[in-house]
């Protein structure tokens, strides 16, 4: 038996996800979007589904704080990729 049979890991990151996705439908930024592909790349780079669950249960909080303060993600990581 693993342990995602034992915490539905992945049950938390679809509803996670669907929470996520929800930030596109109110502000259309598309930060929502991005979040789930953050979520996607951490379990690409091979992270647990423990460790993605850990993660993504802190995403709604921080997209508020981006949607609260107008901040759309994909302009801001395209700056940051113009200064690195």
């Amino acid at each position: 038996m693993d342990s995602d049979s034992i915490y539905n890991y992945t049950t938390k990151i679809l509803s996670i996800k669907r929470r996520l996705e929800q930030f596109d439908d109110d502000d259309k930024t598309g930060n929502g979007k991005v979040a789930s592909e953050f979520l996607d790349a951490l379990g690409d780079h091979g992270l647990s589904k423990g460790r993605v669950v850990y993660y993504a249960a802190r995403l709604p909080i921080i997209m508020q704080w981006f949607a609260s303060r107008r901040i759309i993600l994909k302009m801001l990581l395209k700056t940051i990729a113009k200064i690195a």
